[in-house]
């Protein structure tokens, strides 16, 4: 699975790299920084969601991503993550539901672990 993970990342950044003025590219950037994760690069995926955080200020699923990753992997940063819950409920309760963010969302499976992780502390 680690090189399919491997390609997956690589797809992500070129999409990113050769599209960035395409709309195609958030979604590019929000997958690479799930990736990241997926294949071990915590802190990279956390900074990269903080920088799509700032960009798109009111995604759902930046918020909801951002909120697993610092609960699960920074704890020091719980009250964070739980603003950016909140933040994410507002615009999508959605994300609450695991089994949805993984048919609809395709978040990577450590993402879904991270998840489940905080909503079980909830």
């Amino acid at each position: 699975m680690r090189g399919e993970e491997a390609q997956a990342l690589e797809l992500y950044n070129r999409l990113v790299s050769e599209h960035a003025d395409l709309a195609l590219a958030e979604y590019g950037r929000i997958g690479r920084a799930m990736m990241l994760y997926q294949v071990g690069r915590t802190s990279d995926s956390i900074l990269a969601l903080e920088d799509e955080e700032v960009a798109l200020r009111g995604s759902a699923e930046v918020h909801a991503a951002l909120a697993a990753l610092m609960y699960t992997e920074r704890p020091s940063l719980a009250l964070r993550a739980e603003e950016e819950w909140n933040l994410a409920c507002l615009f999508d309760k959605r994300y609450s539901n695991p089994d949805w963010v993984r048919s609809n969302k395709h978040w990577p499976p450590r993402m879904i672990a991270a998840l489940q992780r905080f909503l079980s502390l909830s």
